[in-house]
């Protein structure tokens, strides 16, 4: 099963999309509330791909990508962006980041939707 760090401060949010994703068994998830908390868990438990709230409170999302970057085996991990109503503008600056997607941040109700999308990522 593969494995996602979901990194996102909005406890609610992480709650209903952590939910959504291992729903049905489809993914195993490790949940962060923080770029810190992102580095130790993805250094413990590497991801096969991580979803990233572009909207941390302690970290510039582009930057928490860098630094998941250094991480021994994280190189070519997938990062996929979830950005509240991004512009092109903003899609194609997280792209050139290095992300593998940029996707418009869901509702808890709209979390579901999210497991599809993740599962093409994976399988590109």
């Amino acid at each position: 099963m593969p494995r996602v760090l979901y990194v996102e401060d909005d406890p609610a949010l992480r709650a209903s999309v952590a939910a959504a994703l291992t729903q049905g068994e489809a993914f195993d998830v490790d949940v962060a509330s923080s770029a810190r908390d992102a580095l130790v868990t993805a250094r413990m438990r590497p991801p096969d791909l991580v979803l990233l709230d572009t909207t941390l409170g302690d970290a510039d999302a582009p930057e928490l990508l860098s630094a998941l970057r250094s991480v021994a085996g994280l190189d070519t991990t997938p990062v996929v962006f979830l950005a509240p109503a991004p512009n092109a503008e903003e899609k194609e600056r997280l792209l050139a980041s290095g992300a593998a997607s940029v996707l418009e941040k869901p509702s808890p109700a709209e979390a579901g939707g999210l497991r599809d999308v993740l599962a093409r990522i994976l399988a590109e």
